[in-house]
């Protein structure tokens, strides 16, 4: 069960291009090892917020706090060394490396080892090597760790990302759009890693289209559109919120159930 003293408290976030306001008055309470998901329409500011969140931009005001400590200058790459880990919508393997060795690149924030030459496991130590194969279990690829990250079908690359960012033992684990390309079976699978890999002591938070993919993991979702959050709670509460369905489908539209995509 989640504990009472949120893992990530965001406190009347904004973020500013120039004279356009893409994340505006932002306010999310994201509790210890709870689940829960980001949607909206396209645009919404939902990978915006994201990237705030890992340090690839820095807020125009506002404040994150990450287990009551402020990320406040904290750089994108010392994001990880304060218990933030990310997967990303679009593949960012090295395809001439094994599973292993993807997976090890993780942790270069611990060893310093950040190269992409091979034979990359040899530079690490037993531990590190040991660690990354737990991960590679976890989410059922132990029998694949040798095989290069080019000849996986596409679901399972995505659960090599999985387990590199599980590898840097993360606090709050962001995933943006993890079903994204995957077929019926392939989001199964990854439903079904994510469930067994990532213990109750990790907080996720997700950017997901897949309502049933939410449904099967989430006990929160937060609702953006145009940067301000619009509604928040169970996913079947903001399926019929007006405010929701309107940003979706139009406020021509409310005599029906919201069938929108994140």
């Amino acid at each position: 069960m989640a504990a009472d003293n949120p893992t990530l408290a965001i406190c009347d976030l904004g973020l500013q291009f120039g004279g356009l306001r893409v994340i505006e008055s932002l306010s999310i309470d994201v509790k210890c090892g709870s689940r829960t998901a980001i949607i909206g329409p396209n645009g919404a500011g939902k990978t915006t917020l994201f990237n705030l969140l890992s340090g690839v931009y820095s807020p125009t005001d506002g404040s994150i706090l990450l287990n009551g400590r402020s990320l406040e200058n904290v750089p994108l790459a010392k994001r990880v060394h304060a218990g933030i880990g990310r997967t990303f919508q679009n593949l960012r393997l090295m395809k001439h490396l094994t599973v292993l060795e993807n997976v090890m690149l993780g942790q270069h924030h611990r060893t310093g080892i950040a190269g992409t030459f091979k034979p990359l496991v040899s530079r690490f130590n037993r531990a590190a090597v040991d660690e990354a194969l737990r991960a590679i279990q976890l989410v059922g690829l132990h029998r694949d760790a040798d095989r290069l990250a080019e000849g996986l079908s596409y679901g399972m690359q995505k659960r090599v990302e999985l387990a590199r960012a599980l590898v840097t033992k993360p606090k709050l684990l962001l995933l943006d759009e993890p079903t994204a390309g995957l077929n019926t079976a392939e989001r199964s699978e990854l439903l079904g890693a994510l469930k067994s890999a990532v213990g109750s002591d990790v907080t996720i938070l997700l950017i997901e289209h897949d309502l049933s993919f939410i449904g099967g993991i989430c006990d929160r979702v937060v609702v953006l559109n145009f940067g301000r959050k619009i509604a928040e709670g169970t996913l079947d509460e903001v399926k019929t919120d007006k405010a929701v369905i309107a940003a979706y489908l139009g406020t021509g539209r409310r005599g029906r159930e919201a069938s929108f995509a994140a």
